[in-house]
């Protein structure tokens, strides 16, 4: 994901960073949680249990309020648990388990297979 502009590089230097709350939840745990689960197994306060009507009326906005403040909540459980994994990383660059242990082999100085090793990519997919 990344925002898309009518301006010119040079007037635009920095790109956009998106975090995605699902994706670090599962980098962090290895599991693909829907809010709800994540919520619980993260200990914070979930979602509000509602049935939608498809109106807009103060009772869905305060669902949609309850969905954000969980999300919030979860967030911040999420980056508590990803900050005390000592590397370089910034969590929106977390794309998986993988990415993480790939971060712990840099920050110990491990070399990558590619690296070490002169073998096809096929291989190095397979040893993986």
């Amino acid at each position: 994901m990344k925002l898309g502009s009518i301006l010119h590089k040079e007037e635009w230097p920095r790109e956009g960073r998106f975090l995605d709350l699902r994706t670090l939840a599962w980098a962090i745990r290895n599991v693909s949680y829907n809010l709800k689960r994540a919520c619980k197994d993260f200990h914070v306060r979930g979602k509000v249990k509602h049935k939608p009507t498809g109106q807009i009326r103060s009772e869905e906005l305060e669902y949609c309020r309850g969905d954000v403040a969980a999300s919030e909540r979860l967030l911040n459980a999420a980056m508590r648990e990803f900050n005390r994994n000592p590397v370089d990383l910034h969590p929106d660059k977390a794309y998986s388990p993988a990415s993480i242990a790939k971060a712990y082999l840099d920050e110990m100085r491990i070399k990558k297979p590619k690296q070490h090793f002169r073998a096809l990519n096929k291989m190095l997919g397979i040893a993986m």
